[in-house]
């Protein structure tokens, strides 16, 4: 019944338009009024969108800024067979020496397996880890765009940015030189080797030679200090409180030195026979 009323209410305007003479409606308004409408809703839902994605982008950076100051860099983390010199706690400056094979993870994205009988210092700060490797063997895992790595051998230095690389120190001699042998492999990436006496800085992997050995003698060992955190201090000693001793009393002689006469000194005196 709806349709045909309809249907009706058409012919009848259709007539009217064609035969009367009357104007048809005029629809402008109200489609302009629907494409205003339209236009508010999609800038609403812009607009909407861009304040929500730079919300996030602003509480991602702070978060990540909190993170970096310190609260939630991982502290140095180890486990296997190994010792700490002093038997103090594993922190920057701490040395340890393994018995067996052990694992060290450094600021979350650097792990290091250490064979037996290996000897290195903890260093390096935030993003810029560091391990002082005296002697032994030390295979490196480090996950890219993360924070920057080195191994110091004495002056030199192997420095990685995300790569795997091992290095191996032995003693051994050259020419009656007696030093370390340095033995730097490269598994995966590349790794920048400076600080060698009279060698320039030099690349290995990346397409490059991916193993070398180095010489550094003794005289050429001293470790890199500046770039090594220095262990905590020890507690000064307490303030003694004994009170000081008194002076010692002095007494003046009481008789006074007796001088003895010219005439009787040369009696005592007789040349040499």
């Amino acid at each position: 019944m709806k349709s045909i009323d309809f249907q009706d209410a058409l012919i009848d305007r259709l007539l009217r338009e064609e035969l009367g003479g009357d104007r048809p409606r005029d629809l402008t308004k109200r489609v302009l009024s629907q494409v205003h409408a339209h236009e508010r809703q999609r800038r609403k839902f812009w607009v909407t969108s861009a304040l929500a994605t730079a919300a996030a982008v602003v509480l991602t950076v702070t978060l990540l800024a909190l993170w970096a100051r310190g609260g939630g860099y991982p502290a140095p983390n180890a486990a296997g067979n190994y010792s700490v010199d002093g038997g103090g706690t594993l922190q920057r400056g701490a040395t340890i020496e393994t018995t067996g094979q052990a694992t060290v993870a450094l600021g979350g994205y650097v792990k290091a397996n250490i064979s037996p009988r290996t000897r290195l210092t903890l260093g390096g700060e935030k993003f810029e880890e560091k391990l002082l490797l005296e002697e032994g063997v030390v295979s490196c895992n480090v996950e890219k765009a993360k924070g920057q790595f080195d191994i110091l051998v004495g002056p030199a230095a192997v420095h990685v940015t995300g790569t795997t690389f091992s290095v191996n120190v032995t003693r051994g001699s050259r020419e009656k030189q007696d030093g370390r042998w340095m033995t730097v492999a490269v598994e995966e990436g590349s790794v920048t080797v400076n600080g060698i006496p009279g060698i320039k800085p030099r690349t290995l992997g990346g397409g490059r030679e991916r193993k070398e050995r180095f010489f550094l003698p003794d005289n050429h060992m001293k470790p890199a200090t500046e770039k090594i955190a220095p262990a905590p201090p020890a507690s000064p000693p307490a303030p003694a409180t004994t009170s000081p001793a008194p002076p010692a009393k002095v007494t003046a002689p009481t008789t006074a030195p007796r001088i003895v006469p010219a005439e009787e000194a040369e009696m005592h005196w007789s040349p040499e026979r």
